[in-house]
């Protein structure tokens, strides 16, 4: 089996997906490549996700969730509080986000497409207009005068 073959199965192994009669022949066809077999080996001892990063019952969500939920209502619902501000916030800014995103995405986009392109020829001109503005700067002006005041 070639190297790559190999590293394929020994992702497909620590993904789970091989069984075990494919595992003993991958760890018999890793025994010709050494350091594939060491890796094997020390991607195999790597915990599980679920196990290094366990997650809190659904209850503890759940009632958060909840008490969330009840600190929105009374806030909507004491006087003076302003109902039409919770739902431009939670409400429209949530339908209306992705929406604007890509409107302002798609206008850059038209803009910068809309731009003349430079069609640019030789290296030379390409130097020029990377490196050498068009517009005369007070430095080229006072380089231009003293040209003229010493060939006087």
């Amino acid at each position: 089996m070639k190297r790559t073959e190999l590293e394929a199965r020994i992702t497909d192994a620590s993904d789970g997906i091989l069984t075990p009669e494919e595992i003993r022949q991958l760890e018999t066809d890793l025994q010709v490549f050494p350091d594939l077999q060491d890796d094997y080996y020390t991607i195999m001892k790597l915990p599980e996700p679920e196990a290094a990063y366990p997650k809190p019952g659904n209850e503890l969500f759940t009632a958060r969730i909840n008490e969330i939920r009840k600190q929105i209502a009374e806030e909507v619902e004491t006087p003076g509080n302003n109902p039409a501000f919770y739902e431009l916030s939670l409400v429209w800014f949530k339908r209306y986000a992705l929406a604007a995103s890509l409107l302002i995405v798609t206008m850059t986009s038209v803009i910068s497409w809309l731009q003349p392109v430079q069609e640019y020829t030789d290296t030379a001109t390409i130097m020029n207009d990377l490196f050498y503005s068009l517009d005369e700067s007070d430095a080229d002006a006072y380089v231009a005068y003293l040209d003229d005041f010493t060939l006087d």
